[in-house]
């Protein structure tokens, strides 16, 4: 059995005992047979080895943390809840539940009550190491143990409600922070609003939103974020944008892949001039579109029979040094076939096979993006990028199927032969 899971042994129960009742055994009185000497140098050992412990787990080595607990026990120095607390935490802060489990149930064997900080440790252990439905049924037996739940135990368990679409969930746990009195935390409002976006539920996500003005608290950029992302999933793209120009408003910076987003609730809806506005908008706040914003807006160029203008779109990834992958060479092809261009789109497939055969050195799906040169020149192209597109993209890129079911064009005529 691992060290850190097998049961204590009667000799160091027996050194805790002594080390909580200090009192039967006064230090210097004559008599005490060293009893009262011992049980000071137990009380210096266990500090010093729960600050050993607390330092390793502030360095993320949890394994460390696992061999001072099982060294000092082996000295005969009993754990207590603060030593266990630590040890706990350390696992947490590397994601290894399974073994801050283990001590969690140590603890209780050992006959030493778990705090809400080691509820919260283990919580966060949970979290960290994808165990969500142990995590939130720690958070119940809080309650039922008698342990009253903080406001980091809310944030931790209402963060994993957020990331398991668990939304009725989490909106319960505001109202019972609410109820309790506890000072709101903004954290705890953009955890919920994940959970609502992810359970596509935008109206409930737009709630805790206002919720988080009306309770005068400061929302950050993660607030908007998921807020944005589930009002752009339930195709509210108007709104989208509206929260994506007060973000800017309030000096929160958007990154590409929310007008991303945005851009494609806008295509979503029909709105595909709307939806290159916004893409314009990247460049007017020196946001380098990513490939994600590339594609959307090569997308908006598909549903509104733009080819010339995905085709430009597709020349400007060039020139930004984002690499197109399989999805921007898809839809600026289906832009060429809704508006009977058919040489462009045999064209953009012969780049994609092009593409196919000679994949970039060194690099993935995209190389860095204009403002984000390597370690080469910034005013020249990186050398595995060539100076024409048909030459660009990586993944492994196929023309889509209507594409390659068209015919080609004719061969040219054999040459007339002159008459003898």
């Amino acid at each position: 059995m691992a060290p850190w899971a097998r049961n204590r042994n009667d000799n160091v129960r027996g050194s805790r005992a002594d080390d909580r009742s200090p009192e039967r055994h006064p230090p210097g009185r004559r008599g005490d047979g060293g009893t009262g000497t011992r049980v000071v140098s137990l009380q210096t050992k266990l500090k010093g080895y729960t600050g050993k412990i607390s330092a390793a787990g502030k360095a993320g080595d949890w394994r460390q943390a696992l061999r001072l607990l099982d060294d000092m026990q082996e000295s005969g120095v009993a754990p207590d809840a603060i030593t266990y607390n630590a040890t706990i935490g350390a696992c947490a802060r590397c994601g290894r539940a399974e073994q801050a489990l283990s001590l969690f149930e140590d603890m209780r064997r050992e006959g030493l009550e778990p705090t809400v900080i080691t509820y919260n440790a283990a919580i966060n252990a949970c979290d960290r190491g994808s165990m969500f439905d142990r995590a939130l049924e720690l958070f119940s037996d809080m309650s039922t143990g008698g342990t009253a739940p903080d406001k980091h135990s809310y944030t931790l368990a209402i963060n994993v409600c957020g990331k398991t679409a668990r939304w009725e969930q989490a909106l319960s746990m505001l109202d019972s922070m609410q109820t309790g009195r506890f000072q709101q935390d903004v954290a705890c409002y953009t955890a919920a609003i994940n959970a609502c976006k992810r359970a596509q539920q935008w109206e409930e996500a737009l709630s805790v939103f206002e919720d988080v003005a009306r309770y005068e608290l400061k929302a950050d950029a993660g607030t908007y974020v998921h807020t944005i992302g589930a009002c752009n999933q339930g195709g509210q793209w108007e709104t989208a944008h509206k929260l994506l120009l007060d973000m800017r408003k309030n000096r929160l910076k958007p990154d590409a892949s929310i007008y991303g987003d945005t851009i494609r609730a806008c295509t979503l809806d029909g709105q595909w001039e709307q939806a290159l506005a916004v893409f314009e908008e990247m460049s007017g706040i020196w946001l380098p579109p990513d490939v994600t914003a590339y594609n959307a807006a090569i997308s908006a160029c598909e549903s509104g029979k733009q080819w010339s203008t995905a085709l430009s779109l597709l020349e400007e990834m060039r020139l930004d040094r984002v690499r197109p992958n399989e999805k921007s060479y898809h839809d600026a092809i289906d832009a060429c076939q809704r508006c009977l261009q058919w040489e462009q789109a045999l064209r953009l497939v012969d780049e994609q096979r092009a593409a196919v055969a000679s994949p970039p050195r060194g690099r993935g799906s995209r190389s860095p993006s204009r403002g984000s040169p390597g370690r080469g020149s910034p005013s020249r192209p990186s050398s595995d990028l060539p100076p024409r597109p048909r030459n660009e993209g990586g993944g492994a890129l196929r023309p889509p199927a209507l594409v390659r079911r068209l015919p080609l064009p004719p061969p040219p005529p054999p040459p007339l032969l002159s008459s003898a």
